[in-house]
């Protein structure tokens, strides 16, 4: 007796191979509609995620700058901001040491900018280089006035944060096109060249 010739016991059927089942078109359908479902629902959750971030990140500055005037008006101590594009890190620096060299501040974390960048900067309306900059707050003269526009990296939105020369608590707001730290506005850069003025 052979191999392929083997006996079938009673009651024993030889072994077939299972039909192949494929998805029917009703069944491919109810799965592409719950995909749909799902990716509507989670899209817009994740998409204003960054916005979120941005908006964090715009809060962490406007925290960083109100230290730094609680600082600068509580103390002896000379303190500057500090910014590089390279490590998208904003510092709030403090004169330390035999020689007075600029440190990073112990008692305040630096800031990350995560999902936003640095989009313009001034003191006291001076335009600096947004790519690297520093700002000292002298303490024999009067404090200058800082404005810092961050945009998102999505490109959604934009915040402005301010601290005024005499005062120890940062403003943010939404950042709107041509309106100068004095709240004038330049219509030509909010686009509207034609309006009277």
């Amino acid at each position: 007796m052979t191999r392929r010739e083997r006996p079938v016991r009673a009651g024993c059927s030889p072994k077939r191979s299972a039909p192949r089942r494929a998805f029917s078109i009703i069944e491919l359908i109810v799965v592409m509609v719950i995909l749909a479902v799902l990716a509507a629902a989670t899209l817009p959750r994740l998409i204003s995620m960054t916005g979120r971030q941005g908006r964090a990140d715009a809060e962490a500055v406007a925290e960083l700058l109100s230290i730094a005037g609680r600082r600068d008006d509580a103390t002896s101590q000379r303190v500057a901001l500090d910014y590089d594009r390279d490590r998208s890190t904003i510092r709030l620096l403090t004169r330390r040491g035999d020689r007075g060299d600029w440190l990073p501040d112990l008692f305040s974390p630096p800031v990350e900018l995560t999902g936003s960048r640095v989009e313009s900067v001034q003191s006291d309306g001076v335009e600096l280089d947004a790519a690297h900059w520093r700002i000292e707050f002298p303490q024999v003269t009067r404090r200058p006035t800082v404005t810092i526009v961050l945009a998102d990296d999505s490109g959604k939105g934009s915040w402005r944060i301010s601290l005024a020369s005499g005062s120890t608590r940062a403003t943010m707001g939404a950042a709107t096109a041509g309106v100068a730290a004095d709240g004038s506005v330049d219509l030509d850069a909010a686009g509207r060249e034609e309006d009277p003025w």
